[in-house]
């Protein structure tokens, strides 16, 4: 969000005055603050860390059994990677929706049944592979596998901070305030104490998202690489190549993992075009130039991405089908049972429909525990909703300044791009949002983490 910045200026008392009587002690306590936290912000990191882990324990002990969303596919996966050594395979009978029901009905007391639900099976393996030492180390033990959960959310977090500092190193207030707000989102840290793949997705994508920022930032106050400039170049090439790498792990971790692959590829393609040196000759030259060295920048991302990958796709393809490299046509089938938009909206209408996902949608988002049915008091939902529309209004009226170009704009070029950058992202992931919802009726507000 761009914002009006306000200018703290901090005057250094002569010598000896903070230890002096005469100073009241609002103004020691003020400098002292501004000496520990102000000027040195990382020290919020950390405590935004250690409450975030307190927070996200309490979740992964408080929260019974079983009782997150997709939890049990999701152990299953592991403990047969664990057990056997091998994949999974969908297959039909994997999600059973009657007893899925019962199951959620009991709130899994007792538990008879779990082993049968497998319909996470069409996942990308990273997270699983990764999880099974812990199973092995600690006897398939749910709470040691939440924990492992725990451990990916806090790395994620130290990676948004990372981001936001390269981007906005002046204004402490936006790195600290949006670092916070992911750390401690009430539902946020629920799907972070829970047994899933998101967590590893959004540490990859943040991985992924600081490896492009770096070589974005070095681009915009830079000199791009030369022909002359080998050791420039190879700098360059191997930040694009770690990109790559980090995308093709994403991928290998979450379908969703993907809206970055195409942005991130764009945006290299589009810069390296931009802002390659200036030919002496110019012209017709010039443009190949710019062409040539965008789809060279451009390869140094996707082949590796594409490669890690493809395994995955073979693999998919041989079981599902040509057409069905990700699994998710072979999901479709098996999930007989689960509410569909089409046939939802023809026995409830579109009022009906319209309602229930924006209201669903918002109270998922800040927060409903469990499996989806322990909602918080409505009164805490009444007073999100007029924060949001703080929130909203206040982003309306930035985006207004930032069109209108004042004249007391304080960002640069590279930060203003990575904004736009920013809002791309977000435009992806609620498409992907809406798009599955088009076949599902899936109002959950997880899915935007």
């Amino acid at each position: 969000m761009v914002s009006r910045q306000s200018t703290i200026v901090v005057i250094d008392p002569p010598a000896g005055a903070l230890a002096g009587a005469d100073e009241p002690a609002a103004d020691q306590a003020l400098a002292a603050f501004d000496r520990l936290y102000i000027r040195h912000p990382r020290r919020w990191l950390v405590a935004t860390l250690i409450a975030y882990v307190v927070a996200a324990t309490l979740f992964a002990f408080v929260t019974p059994a079983w009782q997150a969303p997709d939890e049990p596919a999701h152990y299953n996966y592991v403990a047969h990677v664990a057990q056997t050594g091998t994949l999974p395979v969908l297959r039909s009978g994997d999600y059973d929706h009657a007893l899925l029901n019962r199951l959620l009905s009991a709130r899994f007391s007792p538990p008879d049944g779990i082993d049968s639900l497998r319909y996470e099976a069409h996942q990308p393996p990273l997270y699983y592979l990764l999880a099974t030492p812990v199973f092995w180390l600690s006897g398939g033990s749910l709470w040691a596998l939440r924990l492992f959960g725990i451990v990916i959310g806090a790395g994620a977090i130290v990676l948004l901070y990372l981001c936001l500092e390269l981007v906005f190193p002046g204004k402490p207030l936006v790195v600290v305030g949006g670092t916070a707000f992911s750390a401690l989102l009430p539902m946020h840290v629920a799907v972070s104490a829970a047994v899933n793949n998101d967590g590893m997705a959004e540490l990859l994508i943040m991985a992924a998202m600081l490896a492009l920022l770096g070589w974005l930032r070095g681009y915009f106050y830079d000199e791009p690489a030369g022909e002359g400039q080998p050791l420039k170049t190879q700098r360059e090439r191997r930040r694009l190549l770690l990109l790559g790498v980090l995308l093709g792990l994403g991928m290998l971790t979450k379908v969703y993992a993907y809206v970055l692959a195409p942005i991130a590829v764009l945006t290299v393609a589009g810069v390296a075009g931009l802002r390659s040196p200036v030919h002496a000759t110019g012209g017709a030259r010039q443009v190949w130039h710019n062409g040539r060295r965008s789809a060279q920048q451009a390869m140094w991302v996707a082949l590796p991405a594409l490669i890690m990958a493809l395994p995955w796709w073979v693999r998919n393809w041989s079981l599902y089908g040509a057409w069905d490299v990700l699994g998710l046509a072979q999901h479709d089938r098996i999930v007989a049972g689960q509410p569909r938009t089409a046939e939802w909206i023809a026995h409830n209408g579109w009022l009906s429909y319209s309602e229930r996902a924006f209201s669903f949608t918002f109270k998922s988002f800040w927060g409903v525990f469990g499996s989806m049915g322990v909602f918080l008091d409505v009164r805490i939902y009444t007073a999100l909703l007029l924060l949001s529309g703080v929130i909203f209004l206040g982003l309306l009226w930035a985006t207004v300044r930032f069109i209108s170009g004042p004249p007391d704009t304080d960002m640069d070029s590279f930060q203003i791009f990575v904004l736009v950058l920013f809002g791309v992202m977000l435009m992806a992931v609620t498409a992907s949002y809406a798009w599955y919802n088009v076949q599902f009726v899936q109002h959950q507000g997880r899915y935007f983490f």
